[in-house]
């Protein structure tokens, strides 16, 4: 444990969601917030500015994506904890934390002790995440365990896919698979959303046969 008081951030563009937080710390002495952010262009300007020991974020606001700010602020500040303070627990929020070493994820509804022990755990050196978040956490790695990003694609699309590894173009692929060059170009899009890459280069690094 730290022997001075924990320097929290608190970033959620609600401002009573920032009260509550604050309210929540403010009779004990080990807290100390040193800054309030309403977005993600706010948290990286108070990070290069301040000294602090925990970012307290939610994962709807505007600005920088919840991804980027975090990298930022961590080779900003090498020690900066976060902890994730949001409503979400699906896999469209909880799938682009991974990998990015957040040190908690507290659920709003969870109760105000809940929050306090959250800091005490992760200032401490360990982490601290909601059951549900676990729970969800546990069932999105058992579905990757288990299935590889090309098997969430039709038989049609990894045909499409495969001739994309090969570095053939549009119209080769639409004449080898008897298809129309639009048609190609609309399934090649469809297979880019489902493996959540931007074009050809990423899909082949993400799909592996």
């Amino acid at each position: 444990m730290l022997n001075r008081p924990l320097r929290l951030l608190i970033a959620d563009d609600h401002p009573l969601v920032r009260a509550g937080v604050i309210a929540t710390v403010e009779p004990f002495s080990e807290f100390v917030v040193i800054g309030q952010a309403r977005d993600g262009h706010e948290v990286l300007r108070i990070v290069q500015e301040n000294s602090c020991d925990l970012l307290v974020m939610d994962l709807d606001m505007e600005g920088p994506g919840v991804a980027t700010v975090i990298r930022t602020c961590q080779q900003l500040q090498p020690e900066l904890k976060v902890i994730i303070l949001s409503c979400h627990v699906d896999e469209r929020y909880l799938g682009p934390l991974k990998g990015l070493g957040i040190s908690g994820y507290v659920v709003k509804d969870e109760a105000p002790d809940c929050l306090l022990q959250a800091f005490r755990v992760v200032a401490g050196g360990s982490v601290w995440f909601s059951h549900i978040v676990l729970q969800k956490t546990m069932e999105l790695s058992q579905v990757e365990r288990f299935s590889s990003p090309a098997q969430r694609l039709t038989p049609r699309e990894r045909q499409v896919l495969e001739k994309i590894r090969e570095a053939k173009d549009n119209q080769t692929i639409a004449e080898e698979l008897n298809l129309s060059k639009q048609t190609v170009r609309r399934y090649a899009t469809l297979i880019y959303e489902k493996l959540g890459v931007k074009g050809r280069v990423e899909a082949i690094v993400c799909c592996s046969y």
